[in-house]
């Protein structure tokens, strides 16, 4: 909520009908609500994919060994496959998002991101490819 109001307090000058401020904000906390959800969701991936028993909604911080598994993996990703990875599953980007980013095509995106995730399965001996 707090950073809902901070965002939309931001913006304001951008605003060309004040009348609209309402609706605004909530568009604007709506759209933060949902991107917690999605993070939440990469999260119970992320947790999912290292074997992480529980309860799917605990912050990453909260996996424990887990966790630290998981940032060793990641930390021992090449350059490009780590940054699309976390471009991708820290920051939510989309492919489009994350090759402008990167300054490359959406394709280099995709081979990165897939090459990362085998990667990831291979290092933290998960077997299924597509949970």
């Amino acid at each position: 909520m707090q950073e809902a109001l901070v965002r939309t307090l931001d913006g304001f000058h951008r605003l060309r009908d004040p009348r609209a401020l309402e609706g605004w904000f909530f568009t604007v906390l709506t759209n933060l609500c949902i991107r917690s959800l999605r993070r939440r969701r990469v999260v119970a991936a992320f947790a999912r994919l290292v074997g992480a028993r529980g309860d799917t909604g605990r912050a990453a911080s909260d996996l424990g060994p887990d966790h630290a598994r998981l940032v060793t993996a990641l930390d021992e990703l090449p350059a490009m496959q780590k940054t699309a990875m976390v471009l991708r599953y820290g920051h939510d980007l989309g492919v489009d998002e994350i090759a402008a980013a990167m300054d490359v095509g959406a394709e280099t995106v995709k081979t990165h991101l897939k090459r990362a995730r085998a990667r990831l399965r291979a290092r933290l001996g998960v077997e299924d490819a597509e949970r």
